[in-house]
Order: C-alpha cells, then sequence, then structure tokens
C-alpha cells in the first residue's frame, strides 16, 4: 500500500507544466477578485500582493545568476523605478490618485523610458572608448 507521501507525490510530479502555469495565473487572476467578493480582507491581498512581488525580483535574480554567473542588479533599478512612479502617482499625498491600470501602464512606461534612456547613454559611452581605444592602439 502507497504512503500519502508518495500517493501526492506521483500526482504531483504527473501534472504537465502548462497545467501549473495555468493554474497559477488563474490564481493570480483570481486572488484580488476575492476581496471584492468578501470573501477575504484586504490583508490578505496585500499579503497575496507582496509575495507576488517577491516572486517576480526572485525569478529576475535566479534569470540573471542561472545564465550569466554574475551578480548583476541593474534590473532592480528599473523595477524601483516603476514602483516609485506607481507610488507617486497614487498617493493621496501628492494629490494624485489615479486608476491601477493607468498606474501599471505608467509605471511600465517609465520604467522603459529610463532604460532606453540609459541604454543609449552606455551604448554612446562605450562606443566613444571603442573608437578611442582603436584610435590610440594605431
Amino acid at each position: 500500500m502507497k504512503s500519502i507521501k508518495n500517493f501526492l507525490s506521483d500526482i504531483f510530479w504527473n501534472v504537465p507544466l502548462p497545467m501549473w502555469i495555468g493554474l497559477v495565473f488563474l490564481i493570480a487572476l483570481l486572488f484580488p477578485l476575492l476581496n471584492v467578493f468578501g470573501l477575504v480582507g484586504s490583508v490578505w491581498v496585500r499579503l497575496g500582493v507582496r509575495v507576488g512581488i517577491y516572486v517576480v525580483l526572485a525569478l529576475g535574480l535566479n534569470l540573471i545568476i542561472g545564465e550569466t554567473g554574475l551578480l548583476h542588479l541593474g534590473y532592480i533599478a528599473f523595477f524601483a523605478i516603476g514602483a516609485y512612479t506607481t507610488a507617486i502617482f497614487a498617493s493621496p499625498r501628492f494629490g494624485f490618485h489615479l486608476p491601477f491600470w493607468f498606474l501599471f501602464l505608467c509605471s511600465g512606461f517609465m520604467a522603459m523610458f529610463f532604460g532606453i534612456f540609459y541604454w543609449h547613454s552606455y551604448s554612446f559611452n562605450s562606443l566613444g572608448k571603442l573608437g578611442d581605444g582603436c584610435i590610440y592602439a594605431k
């Protein structure tokens, strides 16, 4: 007779990966609606959002370290730019209180703008240094 532990591990490992991904997305989409219908309090929604943020940061760090083997935390700066944009435009302290989906798009575009600006300034500097190195090498 199989133990419960072996039974659960067999069920867990035999489920295909796309089904797990779909289940995670379904839970992530339905979790905020639980507060709307009064099934959970706002404390649980805030906890779920915070856990989701930490999961995204952990996956990004895992991707950076796993692919390159180097500890590079530059991508967190763009995450912070989006977070600060959302905080400033959603804060009643500054007189703004914009809808979530507008803030979601606005913070993404702001992080993208700073990323493109940083990329252009970095690429121009590196091309200039590459050109200087070629000139001085001759």
